[in-house]
C-alpha cells in the first residue's frame, strides 16, 4: 500500500466542521481509494487568551480520534511577533515542522509528501529532499498581500519552482503563479470536489412566487456580498420584490455588510445566518432557489457545486474559480466580475422570466456535479500526479546516471563534488550560463531535475559550446522526460 504524508495548516477539529473540511475530505478521498493517508497539522502557538483571535481556520484543536486516517498530528509553532521579527520566528517554526513531518514520514514509510498551501512549502520541499522522496505542493487561492512581500518572494518562490509538481485547485490561479515564479512547467490542475447530497429535499426550484436567494461564504472581501446587495436594492427600487436573501456565514466584513443593508433599505428581505457546519449545509441550502456569489477572488469555488449539487440556479462570475464548470445559459449563469449592472440584469431575468427555462438549467448543473465534481473523481486525480512524481523521481535516478556516463572523463563538467562509479555525489550547483548570462530552456530543466540518488543538480558546459553534446544531451533529456509522461 502505497503512503502520502500530508503537511497543512488547515484541517477541521472535528468531522462536518466548515474550516479546513476541504482538506479533510480531499484526505479521505484519497484513503478509500487504497492509500495510507497521514497529516501533520500546523498551527499557530498562541496563549490561553488569544485563542479567540485566530483565523477561524486555526483555532481550537483538532480531535484525532475522530477521523480515519493513519497518523493525525497537530503541532504549535511560534505565531508572534511575526510582522516584528518574521525571520526569526519562520527560522524557529521551520525547524519544528522539519522534525515533525520527518518523523511523519518514517513512522508511516511515506512515498511523497503533499504540502497543502505556499506557506509550509519552503519546509516541505527542504524535508523531502533531505528524504529523497518527491513532493507536491498545492495553492488554493491568491493572498497577493502575503506572497507579494519581497521576504516571502525570496522564501516561497524557490520552493514551488523546486516541487516536483505544483497543483493549482483552479486554472484561474495558472497565470499570477506562473509569473510568480517564472515558469509553470510543473503545474497541474486537480479541481476540488464535493460530496454529494442524498436528495434535494424540497422537491423543484422556482416553484413559489417568492424566489429564495442564498449566498455561501466567508464574509471577507471580494466576496461579493456587497455586489449582490446593491443588484437588489436596485431591483427593488424597479418594484421587483419578489425575492428574499440569506447570507450564511461569518467574518471581518460582517458589521460592514450589516450596515450596507440598512443603508440600502433591505433589513426585511435579507438576513444573515451566521456560520453553520459544514455537514449542515446542504439541509441549509435545500429551502431555496437560487444560489448567487459574484465573488471576485475564487481559486475554485466549492460553495458553487454545493449549490448546484441541491440543484439550485447557481450565479458565478467569468474568469473566476467557477468559469471551469459552469457554462453560461446552460448549466448555470456567469457575470462579469464587480460589474453590479451586469448582476442586476441576471436578476432580474430570473426574478420574472421563464422559470421552467431556469429549472432546465438548474438541473443541468445538477447532473455535471454528479458527474464530474465529486470528491473520490479528485481523489483519481490527484494520486495520478502522486504515482506520477514516485515514478519521475525513479526515472530521474536513470536519467542522472545517464548523463553522468555521458560526461566521464570530461574535464568541463562545471559542478562542484565528485563522480562516484555512476553514481552523482554532486551537492552544490554551479549552472554554466551562455554569453547572455541565461541558461537554455533545455538546459534550465536538467538544471532543475531532481536527481535523488546523488543530490544532483548541475549544468555541463558541454552543453553549452559544443552543438553535437548540447543536441545529444537535449534529445537524451527529451527521450526519457517522453517515459516520465
Amino acid at each position: 500500500m502505497k503512503s502520502v504524508a500530508i503537511l497543512t495548516p488547515w484541517f477541521p477539529n472535528r468531522p462536518g466542521d466548515y474550516a479546513g473540511a476541504f482538506i479533510a475530505d480531499s484526505a479521505l478521498a484519497v484513503k478509500r481509494i487504497g492509500w495510507q493517508v497521514s497529516t501533520l497539522v500546523v498551527r499557530p502557538w498562541l496563549p490561553s487568551w488569544c485563542q479567540w483571535f485566530a483565523h477561524e481556520m486555526v483555532r481550537g484543536d483538532v480531535c484525532p480520534a475522530t477521523f480515519p486516517l493513519t497518523v493525525l498530528k497537530t503541532i504549535r509553532v511560534p505565531a508572534v511577533p511575526r510582522s516584528i521579527f518574521r525571520s526569526v520566528t519562520d527560522l524557529v517554526a521551520d525547524k519544528i515542522i522539519g522534525d515533525a513531518i520527518t518523523e511523519v514520514v518514517h513512522e508511516t514509510s511515506a512515498d511523497v509528501i503533499h504540502v497543502q498551501t505556499e506557506g509550509l512549502a519552503p519546509v516541505g520541499v527542504r524535508v523531502a529532499r533531505e528524504q529523497r522522496l518527491p513532493v507536491v505542493v498545492t495553492l488554493h487561492g491568491i493572498n497577493a498581500g502575503f506572497l507579494d512581500s519581497p521576504y516571502q518572494k525570496r522564501r516561497l518562490r524557490p520552493a514551488l519552482e523546486a516541487a516536483d509538481r505544483v497543483i493549482l485547485v483552479g486554472e484561474p490561479l495558472r497565470e499570477y503563479f506562473r509569473t510568480y515564479i517564472g515558469s509553470d512547467r510543473n503545474f497541474h490542475v486537480v479541481p476540488n470536489g464535493i460530496d454529494l447530497p442524498l436528495a434535494r429535499c424540497n422537491g423543484s426550484i422556482l416553484a413559489n412566487d417568492v424566489v429564495r436567494l442564498v449566498s455561501v461564504a466567508n464574509l471577507h472581501e471580494g466576496k461579493g456580498i456587497d455586489l449582490t446587495l446593491l443588484a437588489l436594492a436596485r431591483l427593488q427600487s424597479e418594484g421587483i420584490d419578489n425575492w428574499t436573501y440569506r447570507v450564511i456565514g461569518d467574518g471581518r466584513e460582517r458589521a460592514a455588510l450589516l450596515r450596507l443593508t440598512s443603508d440600502l433599505e433591505l433589513t426585511e428581505k435579507v438576513s444573515f445566518i451566521g456560520a453553520v457546519r459544514h455537514a449542515e449545509i446542504f439541509n441549509q441550502l435545500a429551502s431555496d432557489d437560487v444560489f448567487v456569489l459574484p465573488s471576485y477572488r475564487e481559486a475554485f469555488g466549492i460553495a458553487y457545486l454545493e449549490g448546484m449539487a441541491v440543484g439550485l440556479l447557481t450565479i458565478g462570475v467569468m474568469g473566476e474559480g467557477p468559469s471551469q464548470f459552469i457554462r453560461n445559459g446552460e448549466n448555470g449563469v456567469l457575470v462579469p466580475p464587480r460589474d453590479v449592472e451586469a448582476l442586476v440584469v441576471a436578476l432580474r431575468n430570473i426574478l420574472i422570466g421563464d422559470h421552467n427555462r431556469w429549472r432546465k438549467i438548474a438541473l443541468e448543473g445538477q447532473r455535471m456535479v454528479q458527474d464530474f465534481y465529486t470528491w473520490d473523481n479528485h481523489a483519481k486525480q490527484l494520486v495520478e500526479v502522486y504515482e506520477h512524481v514516485i515514478r519521475g523521481g525513479q526515472i530521474n535516478q536513470r536519467l542522472g546516471r545517464e548523463i553522468l556516463r555521458a560526461l566521464r572523463g570530461k574535464e568541463n563538467v562545471v559542478a562542484e563534488g565528485s563522480l562516484k562509479g555512476t553514481e552523482a555525489d554532486v551537492t552544490t550547483l554551479k549552472p554554466a550560463r551562455n554569453e547572455r548570462g541565461r541558461l537554455w530552456p533545455f538546459q534550465r530543466s536538467i538544471a532543475q531535475s531532481h536527481f535523488r540518488t546523488g543530490k544532483v543538480k548541475y549544468i555541463p558546459r558541454a552543453l553549452l559550446n559544443d552543438k553535437p553534446d548540447a543536441a545529444r544531451m537535449s534529445s537524451q533529456y527529451d527521450h526519457w522526460m517522453t517515459r516520465m509522461m
